[in-house]
């Protein structure tokens, strides 16, 4: 199932309105048919505006938390503790077993945004063996 964003249902009520708006601003000065017409055509317009620019901010906060994982450098051997405190708190997490350890207890950590995920491996002492999964999707 398709979910849509915050930013399409914003931009479609603010092109629908401002279409409303205008077309109301332009009756007086021309006919009716065209003042619907020129106010849908520019509501649209700020409706896809304010569409790419929710889309824009959405990547914006995924690129800052890349950033921050990028800064941090080659990751296993940091702690649990250091890296939230460096890039913030994890999303989610779940407990598995590290094959390359004699199937010894870990933790998956999950940090996600709309644009970029990664997912860490800690061991039982909160300290990362490695990067399990990362995805980058920027527009």
């Amino acid at each position: 199932m398709q979910h849509t964003s915050t930013s399409v249902i914003v931009g479609a009520l603010f092109g629908a309105v401002a279409a409303y708006v205008i077309a109301y601003i332009l009756r007086p000065l021309i006919e009716l048919y065209w003042a619907v017409v020129w106010g849908t055509a520019i509501g649209s317009a700020l409706g896809y505006f304010f569409h790419k620019m929710g889309q824009l901010i959405k990547q914006g906060k995924s690129w800052r938390l890349h950033r921050r994982f990028a800064r941090l450098g080659e990751l296993p051997g940091y702690p649990l503790d250091y890296i939230t405190r460096t890039v913030g708190a994890y999303t989610s997490a779940r407990p598995t077993v590290i094959t390359d350890r004699n199937n010894a207890p870990g933790t998956l950590c999950t940090w996600a945004r709309s644009h970029y995920s990664i997912t860490l491996l800690f061991d039982q002492d909160n300290i990362c063996v490695g990067i399990a999964h990362e995805t980058k999707n920027y527009l």
